[in-house]
Formats: C-alpha cells, sequence, structure tokens
C-alpha cells in the first residue's frame, strides 16, 4: 500500500490548498507541491504565472477560487 506524503512547506510561504503552497524569495516565486519545488518563475512575469496557474487548475491540482485568494487575483484577470 503506497503512503501518503505530508505536505511540508517551507516558513514564510504561503499556500494555496493542502497541497500546493509557494515562496516568493528576493524575485522569484517558486511553487512547492508536498515537500517539493515544482516551478519558478520571476516576480514580475505575468505570462508564466498565468500559465502555470492555469496548469494547476486545469490538471484539478487547485480550483480557481483558490488561485485567486491565494493571490489577490479575481477570476477575470
Amino acid at each position: 500500500m503506497a503512503q501518503l506524503q505530508l505536505p511540508i512547506f517551507p516558513e514564510g510561504s504561503t499556500s494555496i490548498n493542502q497541497n500546493i503552497a509557494f515562496v516568493k524569495q528576493d524575485n522569484t516565486i517558486t511553487y512547492i507541491y508536498g515537500s517539493l519545488p515544482v516551478f519558478s518563475h520571476d516576480v514580475d512575469d505575468m505570462k508564466t504565472f498565468r500559465m502555470f496557474t492555469s496548469q494547476l487548475y486545469v490538471n484539478g491540482s487547485a480550483s480557481q477560487v483558490e488561485i485567486c485568494r491565494a493571490f489577490g487575483v479575481s477570476k477575470i484577470t
């Protein structure tokens, strides 16, 4: 039987949901799934931010509401 992995987020991270968080360090945003960093991009890179958060939604990893709450954006932006 597979063992579940507990999410272990680093100090200073912001939780998107119980499995995904992000941390902003210097000019980089790094996304963490469980305890592993999975993607990072520059803070000012809006195209990459939209691409990755869209992937989170399309893949079922996060809902639109969770993404909107975590980043303080609206669904229409």
